[in-house]
């Protein structure tokens, strides 16, 4: 079951029976995967769609005490720029890009991202 779980998360983002963060499994469409843990904090929301800077086609959030998990799928690639952006939101602790999801463009992506594909690494 745990390495069910754990190639979920890698593969997709999907969170499932953590202690410390909520459950969240939002269905897998095409394009790019992008996760982000972060503070539950008011207009995190909001801050998060601004930086993105590109058609969000699908996403998840949810929250669990201090903590909240989004995905965000979109179908153009994200920049290293919206990246960084998304980073430097205050409350902001962990951006990745699931590397899994989308394998055929890593034009965005330095060597720090791609890390991403086999680690967890809270930024």
């Amino acid at each position: 079951m745990a390495v069910y779980e754990i190639t979920e998360y890698l593969e997709k983002g999907t969170i499932r029976n953590s202690v410390n963060f909520p459950n969240l499994k939002v269905p897998y469409e095409g394009g790019y995967r992008i996760c982000m843990i972060h503070k539950n904090i008011p207009n995190m929301i909001a801050s998060i769609t601004s930086a993105v800077r590109c058609n969000i086609e699908n996403m998840g959030n949810r929250s669990k005490g201090d903590y909240a998990y989004t995905i965000i799928d979109t179908a153009e690639a994200p920049t290293e720029a919206n990246l960084d952006e998304l980073r430097a939101i205050e409350g902001m602790i962990s951006v990745r890009i699931d590397l899994i999801c989308h394998k055929t463009d890593k034009t965005a992506l330095n060597a720090d991202s791609e890390r991403f594909l086999l680690l967890f690494c809270a930024n």
